[in-house]
């Protein structure tokens, strides 16, 4: 039997949705129960570099360099993790990003 075709999410559920900025640039939210080590390379690219945190009251998103023009906010739990990227400003990933945790 050939795997090759296998995708990393045959390890739990996940859900994406995606969005138009104000700005009209793009904005991805993805939550998944994916485990974080396999979800985050897979979505951000495995070049993606931490840049600091973003805190929306008690939730600490993590927040990312991806791939070229793209910025992530990652909220990890051990259920679930959510990730808001895209190309538009982080102003406005951020609000998502509010609006979910």
């Amino acid at each position: 039997v050939d795997n090759s075709h296998r995708s990393y999410w045959e390890g739990g559920a996940t859900l994406r949705l995606g969005y138009v900025a104000p700005d009209d640039d793009a904005a991805l939210v993805v939550e998944s129960s994916v485990p974080g080590a396999t979800l985050l390379p897979a979505e951000l690219g495995k070049e993606a570099k931490p840049l600091g945190t973003f805190r929306d009251g008690e939730a600490a998103w993590r927040t990312y360099l991806s791939r070229p023009g793209e910025t992530a906010l990652v909220l990890a739990d051990p259920e679930r993790t959510i990730i808001v990227l895209g190309t538009t400003d982080e102003k406005h990933l951020q609000a998502l990003a509010s609006a979910l945790s």
